[in-house]
């Protein structure tokens, strides 16, 4: 089988929305275009101004993944191209890097990581505008961390998780949201099967969209060099979600295509010591503060250390799936509140991985540790425990609602109250003639079920115990039998 080589291109947006790297924009709009700066539009006479804050949070990042190297005065050049998504003509890029070379995300070494600018978005337009294209400026400008691997990745799923855990490190330092699917996260992958050249696929915005080009890219370049094509070529290809595969963009430029320039309008940044040493002091605050989640949570930050294979997390306790909901933004922070209020950790872990994981990112913010707890330690069956999140989501996170309430409200009955409910049941008059025709054709477990779905109909599915309700059921009928 052939080599297969992956290098990734992360593109992390430092800040927020409303961040730009040289401006500051004037008006703030969700609207396409609504967030553009005369030089995100390259208007004549537009100058670059460089603001602190993202460069405190690139250095930031930097100490998180190389916390005693101290990163070169930052040197800004201008990488140029031309392309309609950054209508200046050129991007600019930090050309010396963050980090050393070597330093090490989920295993992998890194090339380097720089700061730069984002570019804008283009939309294909619908209907008879094919060859034309929308560009949304709003993104353009904004700050820019791409960290880049060596092309040392071997599989879809180790690339994924090279991704993943830059996501969790961006989330715990506070610099970003670190989500693909915002496109405050996205990836470019280079990608090459042993004899192909090198193929890159851009701006990949999902893990799905991630493994399946790296896949189909996989079968495609085995497939060519197995027909020994003659027309294999390094270049630029995107991908196409509806039909799940790469499509060509342009050949694939080289350095010398890129000229670059000194930025002229930006001065050389050289960071102080009192910079780095806050830098430094912040990203080691946040990852002992997640450190001390997971003592509090009874994982051993020895055994699950920040860049780990969760092929070692066995070693924890927790299984690959707990340990990537646990990383979720939210997540082990609703973890530790719960063991803490005195929920088991194990039963809030099942809760918060199968239950509340499922909810759109943000959710973990509607649920406390006291509501995990009530929850976990309840009689609450899996119907219950839905209608209970349920009503949590809707109330919002400034809800009245008391939990003990709630979890009451929707447990199931207690044993003797639900004898006495079915017995009752059965003597109602309405119901004889159903009753009669059952002693008559025999008691069967699809008659028995018919007079269950009246409990549960009249109390509700999360308080009935099935089980209870059928072994009462079936002991009254047998006992309304005529003597022989």
């Amino acid at each position: 089988m052939r080599r297969l080589r992956i290098g990734l291109e992360c593109h992390v947006t430092l800040g927020f929305k409303e961040t730009k790297l040289f401006s500051i924009p004037t008006i703030v709009s969700d609207e396409p275009n609504g967030r553009v700066t005369p030089m995100d539009a390259g208007l004549p006479g537009a100058l670059p101004s460089l603001p602190w804050q993202p460069v405190s949070l690139a250095l930031r990042l930097a100490a998180g993944l190389a916390p005693t190297h101290t990163p070169d005065p930052l040197v800004f050049m201008r990488k140029h191209y031309y392309y309609p998504d950054l209508p200046t003509g050129y991007q600019i890029t930090q050309r010396s890097s963050l980090v050393p070379p070597g330093t090490l995300v989920a295993g992998v070494p890194l090339t380097g990581a720089h700061v730069e600018i984002d570019s804008g978005k283009l939309s294909d337009l619908p209907g008879e505008r094919k060859l034309w294209a929308a560009a949304d400026l709003s993104r353009a400008g904004q700050p820019l961390v791409e960290v880049v691997t060596e092309p040392t990745i071997s599989c879809a799923e180790d690339a994924a998780h090279v991704i993943t855990t830059l996501a969790q490190l961006v989330r715990r330092l506070g610099v970003g949201t670190g989500s693909m699917e915002t496109g405050e996260l996205r990836a470019d992958v280079n990608i090459d099967v042993e004899g192909h050249p090198r193929v890159e696929v851009k701006n990949l915005n999902s893990l799905k969209a991630l493994r399946r080009a790296i896949e189909f890219e996989q079968q495609r370049q085995t497939e060519a060099l197995e027909a020994g094509s003659t027309t294999m070529v390094s270049e630029t290809r995107g991908w196409n979600s509806r039909t799940n595969e790469t499509v060509p963009y342009r050949s694939k430029e080289s350095e010398v295509d890129y000229r670059f320039l000194p930025e002229p309008d930006v001065p050389v940044v050289t960071i102080s010591e009192a910079a780095l040493a806050e830098s430094r002091a912040a990203a080691a605050g946040a990852l002992a503060e997640h450190v001390q989640m997971l003592v509090d949570v009874g994982v051993d930050p020895a055994v699950a250390p920040e860049y780990a294979s969760t092929r070692m997390l066995s070693q924890c306790g927790l299984s690959e799936e707990a340990w990537t909901v646990v990383h979720r933004e939210g997540a082990l922070a609703l973890l530790r509140a719960s063991v803490a209020a005195g929920a088991d950790r194990d039963a809030a872990l099942h809760l918060v991985a199968h239950r509340l994981a499922p909810l759109p990112d943000g959710s973990f913010a509607l649920f406390s540790g006291e509501h995990v707890r009530a929850i976990t330690n309840s009689r609450l069956r899996d119907t219950g425990i839905r209608q209970v999140i349920d009503e949590l989501v809707l109330a919002g996170p400034h809800s009245s609602l008391h939990i003990d309430e709630l979890v009451e409200k929707h447990s199931p009955l207690a044993d003797d109250m639900l004898r006495n409910f079915c017995r009752s049941l059965l003597a109602e008059p309405e119901l004889q003639p159903a009753i009669a025709k059952c002693l008559e054709v025999g008691i069967s477990d699809r008659s028995v079920g018919f007079f269950v779905g009246i409990v549960m109909q009249r109390l509700g599915r999360a308080k009935v115990d099935a089980a209870v309700a059928r072994s009462v059921l079936k002991e009254t009928l047998g006992g309304m039998r005529p003597q022989s």
